[in-house]
């Protein structure tokens, strides 16, 4: 009777302990990967954009670092450099005689980004792993602006001014992931500022180590 009380109760806590057994170790705990790519952002500027030109493009250099919780699911954050983007305006002011003064604004921008995200990863030992993601993205840039005024009597020397700003962004993107070896990966990814419009996106191209 003891032997059948004892056989009764594992089998009765198997159903308990399958479940647990599910909950499978990631076979990678961390990555870090480097990248390099195109970035292109479009800029708000005072007066009336110049040619249409405010949407600009510069090279882009990022480090990131990911921590799985599963095989599906990781958590990465990413610092990122990219190059200078420009932007144009124009605006007329009235002067005291009735005539109007032109002004013309160079905006120079240059901008060292920090996000954080959450990502799933579709497969499992795979070669090759496609992902989605999103999260927030904070960008501390510096706008450089060199103005020049035409009035009907002179050219005014240019002014050149800067200011900086500091802000939060939502962030979505999509790329995939394909080995080449156990541990070492290329990935591709296109991530895309969203808001009230879309004014910045990066395609990059990087190389990782799993850990």
């Amino acid at each position: 009777m003891r032997i059948l009380a004892i056989t009764v109760l594992v089998l009765g806590m198997y159903p308990i302990a399958a479940p647990a057994q599910t909950a499978r170790v990631p076979l990678s705990r961390a990555d870090v990967t480097v990248s390099i790519g195109a970035f292109g952002a479009n800029h708000d500027v005072a007066g009336e954009p110049c040619c249409n030109r405010n949407w600009s493009s510069s090279f882009f250099k990022g480090f990131g670092a990911g921590y799985y919780w599963t095989d599906h699911l990781k958590t990465e954050v990413e610092a990122a450099w990219p190059g200078a983007t420009e932007a144009y305006g124009y605006f007329n002011t009235r002067l005291a005689d009735g005539t109007q003064a032109f002004t013309y604004e160079e905006h120079s921008f240059r901008a060292f980004k920090v996000s954080a995200g959450q990502f799933y990863q579709f497969g499992r030992n795979s070669f090759f792993h496609p992902f989605i993601g999103g999260g927030i993205e904070i960008t501390r840039e510096r706008d450089e602006n060199e103005r020049r005024t035409q009035t009907p009597r002179e050219l005014v020397a240019a002014e050149v001014s800067d200011s900086t700003t500091v802000r939060g962004r939502p962030f979505v993107a999509t790329g995939f992931k394909t080995y080449f070896s156990d541990r070492a990966f290329f990935r591709g990814e296109l991530k895309i500022d969203v808001g009230g419009r879309i004014d910045q996106m990066v395609w990059k191209a990087g190389f990782g180590v799993d850990f």
